[in-house]
Formats: structure tokens, C-alpha cells, sequence
């Protein structure tokens, strides 16, 4: 019988317009890794989720295999866990180059043997065009007001973070946290923490929580700006699963809405 019964989240939004984006994971190393997993006859596998066990940063597989992850590592050393149907094991890749760029790997899955290897990977660096100079010319007359209308503020990703704890309020990890309308996921860390990013324009936010077999989904509701999302989850463990209807299944959810000057 599944163990986890009982969530409660708390949601503190709080809205911000000239400040805010986020990091995933902590280190010196920003790696963005474009990636296809292929079986042993070259067919694309999708629906497959690949997770930077280092960083527990994950995405899932499209219909050609392909996925891009962006991360942060704390050295030149990333191993990728695959997960699926027919596949779970993991393959690590040790001295990466220091330069930066985006890293196209190719990784194949033999579901026979449950193996994950490296079949290629190359590094595209960055492209930084070189400005043309501009003849500099001696204005003849005084110079008008300039009227040109200002640049529009960036937007900025929305930030949701927090931590999951159980009813000792004792920090729980390896809590899969997934952004639904995104596709984006992040597990836990040892201290129960996690962060993800998304861009705004959503009024609703689907959060799902997943923990040892057990899973529930939560709708968040946020305004079409700029966002901090800070949570608090909390997991009861008892008899059923969470959700169900066999036992006496109960959440609650706050917001709590502030501007940011």
C-alpha cells in the first residue's frame, strides 16, 4: 500500500518587476546540454526523463529523443540518469571542457541489457560577432533633445522554490517537484530545497509533487508578471496513498500576494 497520505503547501507570491531570475544548482561550471537518446538500432526514444544526478536538474525526452538541460556544476564531472519504461540506469561523463558553449551529446540505451552509453559528444563554442566601427561625424549645429523612446524593461523568469518536510518537520529529499505546464522537474536536495524557473503569462500553474510512488497535483494561481513563488510542503506519512479515496485525505493552501517595490 503506498505511504505517503497527507500535504500541506503554503505559498508565499511574491511580485517583482525590476529584479529577479535565478540560478539552477550551485558551483562555478553554467553548462547547457543538448542531448538525443537512441536505442541500439538508432530509433529516438521519448518520454524518457533525463536528470543531472549532481544538480537534480530534469526534462523529458520529445518525440525524436531530444532534450536540453541547463545547469550549474561544481566541477568539470556530470552523470545523467535515465528513466523509463524499458530503462534506469545512469552514465557519467568526467572532464568536461572548461570553455563554455553548448555541449550536443549522444547517448544510447540498450533496454536488453539496461545500459546507458556515451556515443559522442562535441562542444559548439559561442559566436561573438565582432562590431563594425562607426565613422564619427562633427556635428555642424547644436544638437536636439533626444525624443527616441526607451528600451521596454526585460521581462523576468518567475522563480519557485522551497522546501519539503514531513510532520516532524524534519527536511525530506529526493521529492520529485515538477512544473507541469513546463515540462520542468528538480528533486530535492539534502536539505529538502529546491528552485525552478519559468517564463510568466500563466494565470494558472500546475504543481505536481511526487514522493516514493505516491503523487499529487496542485494548481497555483499567479499573475501574468514577474513572480517569486516561495513554498512550503509538508508530507504526512499514513495508510494510502496521497489523494485517494480509501482514506481521509486532506490539504490546505495559502497565498499570500505583495508587490515589490
Amino acid at each position: 500500500m503506498k505511504a505517503v497520505k497527507h500535504i500541506f503547501l503554503s505559498l508565499v507570491i511574491i511580485s517583482f518587476c525590476a529584479c529577479g531570475g535565478g540560478t539552477t544548482g550551485t558551483g562555478t561550471y553554467s553548462r547547457s546540454f543538448s542531448g538525443t537518446l537512441q536505442d541500439t538500432e538508432g530509433k529516438p526514444l521519448s518520454n524518457f526523463q533525463v536528470t543531472i544526478l549532481e544538480t537534480g536538474d530534469s526534462v523529458e525526452t520529445d518525440s525524436e529523443g531530444k532534450f536540453l538541460i541547463d545547469s550549474i556544476l561544481d566541477n568539470r564531472r556530470a552523470t545523467f540518469l535515465v528513466e523509463g519504461e524499458t530503462l534506469n540506469n545512469q552514465v557519467e561523463i568526467s572532464d568536461l571542457p572548461e570553455e563554455e558553449g553548448l555541449i550536443e551529446i549522444n547517448l544510447e540505451g540498450d533496454s536488453d541489457s539496461n545500459t546507458i552509453i556515451l556515443l559522442s559528444i562535441e562542444v559548439i563554442a559561442l559566436q561573438t560577432a565582432t562590431p563594425t566601427p562607426t565613422p564619427v561625424e562633427i556635428p555642424t549645429e547644436t544638437p536636439t533633445e533626444d525624443k527616441s523612446t526607451p528600451e521596454p524593461t526585460p521581462i523576468l523568469n518567475n522563480i519557485y522554490k522551497g522546501s519539503v518536510v514531513d510532520e516532524n518537520n524534519k527536511s525530506i529529499s529526493g521529492v520529485k517537484i515538477t512544473l507541469v505546464n513546463f515540462n520542468k522537474s528538480k528533486l530535492t536536495d539534502t536539505s529538502g530545497s529546491f528552485e525552478l524557473t519559468s517564463k510568466p503569462g500563466k494565470n494558472k500553474v500546475s504543481v505536481k509533487v511526487e514522493y516514493k510512488g505516491s503523487s499529487k497535483t496542485f494548481e497555483i494561481s499567479v499573475p501574468k508578471k514577474s513572480v517569486k513563488v516561495v513554498m512550503q510542503i509538508e508530507i504526512i506519512t499514513k495508510s494510502g496513498g496521497i489523494g485517494t479515496s480509501s482514506t481521509d485525505s486532506d490539504f490546505s493552501l495559502d497565498v499570500n500576494l505583495k508587490d515589490r517595490a
